[in-house]
């Protein structure tokens, strides 16, 4: 998705690219929510890693040993490993990845989001004058299209352009697409 030719077989008779691009690609990509998050894991990961990696240790030995039940320390420890492993580390590198592999673009109708990391999926948004737009603002821009749909505290299914770095250029292209200005 690195032309405009490449959305053609995507787009609706009438229908052209305004706009396309990829989310920021820093590899660490902090956000409000990991102001409590980095502390935490870095906290569990104290414990967890260590814990989980003696417990493994211990469970190899046990199979060495010739004990079947070696296994079970083996999975119980290697939970707390890898999790512990995941919430300091993993989670940036799946992000990163995640932005890597995501391309969004803008026609003059929709909004497309394509993502190639575990397969290649297209969502797509038609742009009304009724849809909804949140805009966040900062060092890099979020554009949401529609009402954020939460699941408790969580937003869930959100369809957004996260990490954009010319955000303002991208929301006023938006906003004159939902005054037929297009």
């Amino acid at each position: 998705m690195s032309a405009a030719s490449d959305w053609a077989d995507f787009l609706e008779k009438g229908e052209h690219v305004l706009w396309q691009g990829q989310p920021a690609g820093n590899f660490l990509n902090l956000e409000r929510r990991d102001l409590l998050l980095v502390p935490f894991s870095i906290a569990w990961a104290g414990i967890a890693v260590p814990i989980g990696g003696i417990i493994m240790v211990a469970g190899i030995a046990a199979l060495l040993d010739g004990s079947p039940l070696g296994l079970v320390p083996i999975c119980f420890g290697g939970v707390f490993f890898f999790v512990g492993l995941y919430m300091t580390i993993g989670r940036f590198a799946h992000d990163y990845l995640t932005r890597r592999s995501t391309w969004y673009a803008l026609s003059n109708k929709r909004a497309f989001i394509a993502t190639s990391l575990l397969g290649k999926t297209l969502r797509t948004k038609a742009i009304s004058v009724d849809t909804e737009i949140g805009w966040e603002d900062g060092k890099v821009q979020r554009i949401r299209f529609g009402a954020p749909s939460r699941s408790g505290a969580r937003l869930v299914d959100s369809f957004e352009f996260r990490n954009l770095t010319d955000g303002k250029r991208v929301l006023s292209l938006v906003y004159a697409i939902q005054r037929g200005e297009t």
